[in-house]
């Protein structure tokens, strides 16, 4: 993680001197000023705002051009990479939590934007953007991985999700696949991989239950990936 000094800051605020003040206050907990951008829109074509690589953008919903919601929603993909943490008036905190539910990292009222409530907030958003990214990264991998792969709610666990090499091996899970997901030989599990029966449709859209081998490759949590192989061939 980057040092408090060399993060690049970005403020999306409508309110120039709150803007300022904010600014100020970011300054004195150790934030380069050169570093700190201020706009009141992001419907702007200022070759410096499209080339800005900020680490922590603090938006207000309400800007020049954008209110509400909407403007977190145009905001984020230009900045994907940001930690994103919204500045809530008095009238619009509800507003600040679905934006915090639609995956903001954190929001800040402007009445407290003192410099140690934004150092704060800063340090807990960054570290919740990371675990986000993290987590993208994780499940794009599995989506893409060549190999079969399923995702479960602990050992022997609920079926969450499939990946697309699976749904290229076996078909589409069926509505029963978290039921019908089970272990043949208890007895012969080694740190959760064993034979498995998984339920797939078959040619004519029937039912069928096919011998597979799981195997554990990665844990998170009480989340269990596995690499699936058939070891008999679905009955078509």
């Amino acid at each position: 993680m980057k040092r408090i000094e060399d993060l690049n800051i970005l403020i999306l605020e409508d309110d120039r001197i709150f803007a300022e003040v904010l600014s100020r206050n970011l300054s004195r907990v150790g934030l380069d000023m050169s570093k700190i951008s201020i706009y009141d829109s992001i419907e702007t074509e200022d070759e410096e705002f499209i080339n800005l690589k900020p680490d922590v953008v603090f938006l207000d919903l309400n800007i020049i051009g954008s209110s509400g919601l909407d403007t977190y929603y145009a905001a984020e993909p230009i900045f994907p990479s940001a930690c994103f943490i919204i500045l809530s008036g008095h009238n619009d905190e509800q507003l600040a939590l679905q934006c915090v539910e639609a995956g903001a990292q954190d929001y800040i009222s402007k009445s407290d934007a003192s410099a140690y409530a934004l150092l704060k907030s800063i340090q807990y958003g960054l570290i919740r953007k990371k675990q986000l990214l993290k987590e993208k990264n994780y499940v794009k991998a599995f989506r893409y991985s060549p190999f079969a792969s399923v995702i479960t709610n602990g050992i022997c666990g609920e079926v969450l999700h499939v990946n697309d090499a699976y749904e290229r091996l076996f078909g589409k899970p069926t509505n029963n696949v978290a039921q019908n997901v089970s272990f043949l030989k208890k007895e012969n599990i080694n740190a959760g991989s064993g034979d498995w029966f998984i339920s797939v449709l078959n040619a004519k859209g029937e039912e069928k239950m096919v011998k597979v081998w799981a195997e554990c490759i990665d844990k998170k949590e009480e989340l269990y990936l596995y690499k699936i192989s058939e070891k008999e061939p679905v009955v078509s």
